[in-house]
């Protein structure tokens, strides 16, 4: 029994023995035995073949398309890069015609540049005018004075002799003199009396020219000066008559001051040009009007200014009209005893005038 039973064991055994070894040859047959015919490309290098034929149409593609809109510009000889778009973006964008304005603006400033004069002359001729006024008269005993149209005549001179030498500040240093005399005439009281009448002025001192190109760039000389002078108006007395007062009871002026003023003259276009100046006087003598007859405890001061227009004609000759102007305005204070009673005097005199000069 027991040998009945092995033997099945050993058919079962090599069943399967037979079974496993017919599996392993079917596949060693298809490890070596292959499904396509001889001659012909494997499936795996078909499919590697393909995927390189593909990659290859795409380069070609990307190509093409890099030879038209997405290709750099090649540089310059010089080697300079291209500017990048932020740096293009941050510069401004030249406006046509800029350099042209500013090189209109550098002639119109060179046109206008005047070069310091070493000398300035001329003569005047002109009218003046006058007027004398008081102010709080208490008693009303004061003449009110008026001169109109007085014809004069004068001269000016301004001299800078280092102007053309090289000397430092020095070479801004100067020297000016102005006169102007009133021809003499005869004031007439309402009475018929006449009185005989003279006026002039003399003005002199030193200049200094401030030179600044950046103020002779644009046509402008300017000045400060520093000098004396004296101013005169005098009414005389009257032919001697009977019974007649022959005084003019008007104070003689006779002003003598110390000056300060600025100064300047401005080019203009087509040959015009300004001279200006305004300044100030301090007065230490005015004559009769300081004195015990008429006004001894006043207190005075004055101002001086002139405006002309001009033309400059060749070879330095100039033409101008304008004026010149002084103010003398007085605080009386009068006090008990006083032979006048006034609280205030102002007195004022312009010349308006034509001047023909040369200036070198």
């Amino acid at each position: 029994m027991n040998a009945a039973l092995r033997r099945p064991r050993s058919h079962i055994f090599a069943f399967a023995l037979g079974a496993l070894l017919s599996t392993a040859g079917v596949a060693r047959a298809q490890l070596e035995d292959p499904d396509w015919d001889e001659g012909q490309d494997h499936p795996a290098q078909l499919e590697h073949q393909a995927e390189a034929a593909e990659g290859e149409e795409i380069a070609a593609d990307g190509a093409a398309a890099g030879d038209g809109e997405g290709e750099l510009p090649a540089s310059d000889e010089d080697g300079a890069q291209p500017a990048s778009p932020t740096e293009d973006a941050g510069q401004p964008t030249p406006v046509e015609g800029s350099a042209e304005l500013d090189t209109s603006a550098d002639d119109a400033v060179s046109e206008r540049r005047v070069e310091p004069a070493l000398l300035e002359l001329g003569g005047i001729a002109g009218m003046l005018y006058q007027r004398l006024t008081y102010h709080d008269d208490l008693y009303g005993f004061m003449r009110p004075y008026g001169l109109n149209s007085a014809k004069a005549f004068g001269g000016y001179v301004t001299l800078y002799p280092l102007a053309r030498a090289d000397f430092g500040v020095l070479s801004g240093l100067g020297v000016e003199l102005r006169y102007a005399q009133m021809l003499t005439f005869d004031s007439q009281r309402a009475d018929g009396s006449t009185f005989p009448t003279r006026s002039r002025e003399l003005v002199a001192g030193f200049r200094y020219r401030i030179a600044c190109d950046h103020l002779l760039d644009r046509g402008i000389d300017a000045s400060v000066g520093l000098g004396g002078g004296s101013q005169v108006f005098n009414i005389g007395s009257a032919i001697a008559l009977p019974n007649v007062d022959n005084r003019a009871s008007v104070p003689a002026r006779h002003y003598r001051f110390l000056r300060v003023d600025t100064a300047a003259r401005v080019a203009l276009d087509l040959g015009f040009f300004l001279n200006m100046h305004i300044g100030v006087r301090m007065i230490f003598d005015a004559g009769d009007v300081d004195s015990a007859d008429w006004f001894p405890h006043g207190r005075r001061w004055g101002l001086e200014s002139g405006l002309h227009l001009g033309y400059a004609l060749p070879k330095g000759i100039e033409v101008s009209v304008g004026f010149e102007a002084q103010r003398y305005m007085y605080r009386l204070r009068p006090e008990p005893g006083d032979a006048n009673v006034v609280g205030g005097l102002l007195d004022r005199y312009v010349l308006a005038q034509a001047r023909l000069g040369w200036r070198y």
